[in-house]
């Protein structure tokens, strides 16, 4: 039969479970309600897990800048007691530098 349309010739079968792969704008798997639930608990779960972390990171964050703060604040207590006065003696520790 001779017609001005093309038609496809050849068939072939697909399983269900190819179609939302293949186009996933056009078709979906439709999950239990024991899925959804286990998916939405697993989120949660994991929503929880990274909210402790970064409440740990910041507080690692604090410890660190604390620290520092610390360390500059005994810097400069050296610094001032390493001024020396005119006229006054270097000591031996004062002579190397």
């Amino acid at each position: 039969v001779m017609t001005s349309k093309e038609y496809m010739r050849t068939v072939t079968s697909i399983d269900g479970k190819w179609l939302p792969e293949v186009g996933p704008m056009f078709f979906s798997i439709k999950e239990s309600y024991a899925e959804t639930q286990a998916r939405k608990r697993k989120a949660e779960e994991n929503k929880k897990k990274m909210d402790q972390e970064m409440e740990a990171h910041l507080e690692e964050k604090k410890k660190k800048k604390a620290e520092i703060a610390q360390k500059e604040k005994t810097g400069l207590q050296k610094l001032k007691q390493q001024v020396s006065v005119a006229g006054g003696k270097l000591s031996r520790k004062q002579k190397k530098f």
